[in-house]
């Protein structure tokens, strides 16, 4: 968990910007591999911030609905998978 604080810290103060944004796309990818889909989904909601580039965009949104799915919430995986196509 103190990953998870460091990373809040650099968050906030400094959203936005892209070496935050793809640190989370990193940390969130290795939250999923290990099954810890809270972590990973905190981490992938940094990507579909307003002003991220489009193609993080599209991998926090896949990463979410991947996310939900394995957790058992269909209907939320549904939701992003629908955004993706939009």
């Amino acid at each position: 968990m103190e990953a998870a604080a460091a990373f809040d810290e650099l968050h906030e103060g400094f959203k936005g910007a892209d070496y935050v944004v793809t640190t989370a796309a990193f940390l969130a990818s290795a939250a999923y591999k290990n099954e810890q889909l809270e972590l990973a989904a905190k981490w992938y909601e940094v990507l579909i911030q307003p002003g991220v580039e489009k193609d993080m965009v599209g991998k926090g949104l896949t990463g979410l609905a991947w996310v939900y799915l394995k957790g058992g919430d269909n209907r939320r995986a549904l939701e992003h998978f629908e955004r993706i196509l939009a």
